[in-house]
């Protein structure tokens, strides 16, 4: 229809990174939310393009007023989501969960070796294929 293929994201790494203190903003007068989305990383497709092969590792994410990682089908897209490893992280102190994975069609997803401790829900496996090990929920 459009000439051309899906756009795809494919081979990230992401790591080395502290991303903290992220807050949604509302207006000072109408008290209208200007900001929405205030979550330390997510990872989703919006449209029919695909995520593949990212690993995220050695990050510290906290105190957010949503989740630490976001893995989501948003329900404008059509992609697919998949071979995503999430391991070595330091994930603390958000108001909804430390990893929140919610993409029906996600495959292949390993979250292992994490620090998860005083979110919401530190680990929400909603929907999608997954594999968990050796995490640990408490503070180091």
């Amino acid at each position: 229809m459009l000439g051309f293929s899906p756009p795809f994201v494919k081979n990230i790494k992401i790591y080395n990174n502290t991303v903290h203190n992220i807050r949604e903003a509302f207006s000072e007068q109408s008290g209208e939310r200007l900001f929405e989305g205030a979550g330390a990383m997510a990872i989703m497709t919006e449209g029919n393009g695909s995520v593949s092969d990212i690993e995220i590792f050695d990050n510290q994410f906290f105190d957010t007023d949503e989740d630490g990682i976001l893995i989501y089908q948003h329900p404008k897209g059509s992609g697919l989501v998949n071979k995503i490893k999430i391991h070595n992280n330091h994930i603390f102190q958000h108001k909804r969960a430390g990893i929140l994975l919610d993409f029906t069609s996600a495959k292949s997803i390993v979250i292992n070796h994490n620090w998860l401790y005083n979110n919401s829900s530190d680990l929400a496996l909603k929907q999608g294929e997954s594999q968990q090990h050796s995490n640990f929920f408490s503070a180091p």
